[in-house]
């Protein structure tokens, strides 16, 4: 079973995470860290195996709070690459001057964000989740 959220909503509710993310953390949590790679990487997103990225978020706090420094690097790769990707899409060099400034810095900002949520274990990535 998911570990928890930790955030809580203006109410005190605890963050939860939407039901398809919910399952498949828990569909995942039954595989090995070598197959649950292999699912995170390459599978398109209309394919049926595709993980999506909130679940892959999951998987690298969890490995960073487990001390798995190698499935740690190979998540964040990951993630970092459905990050460009998705920079690329958004916001493009041909439709804005700058861009690349622009995602150079959304993409900094993230993995700052990243790095307090691992080194203070506060919930900072949970509405990412």
């Amino acid at each position: 079973m998911p570990i928890a959220l930790k955030r809580k909503e203006k109410d005190g509710t605890l963050y939860q995470r939407p039901s398809e993310v919910e399952a498949a953390i828990e569909k995942l949590e039954a595989v090995d860290a070598a197959t649950r790679i292999l699912r995170f990487d390459g599978v398109s997103k209309k394919h049926a195996e595709y993980v999506p990225t909130e679940a892959l978020l999951y998987f690298l706090r969890r490995a960073w709070a487990d001390g798995e420094k190698g499935q740690f690097e190979k998540i964040f790769r990951i993630i970092l690459k459905r990050v460009d990707q998705s920079l690329n899409s958004a916001i493009s060099n041909a439709r804005m001057d700058g861009a690349e400034e622009i995602r150079d810095e959304i993409r900094s900002r993230f993995i700052e964000l990243l790095t307090q949520d691992c080194n203070a274990d506060l919930g900072l990535l949970d509405f990412y989740e």
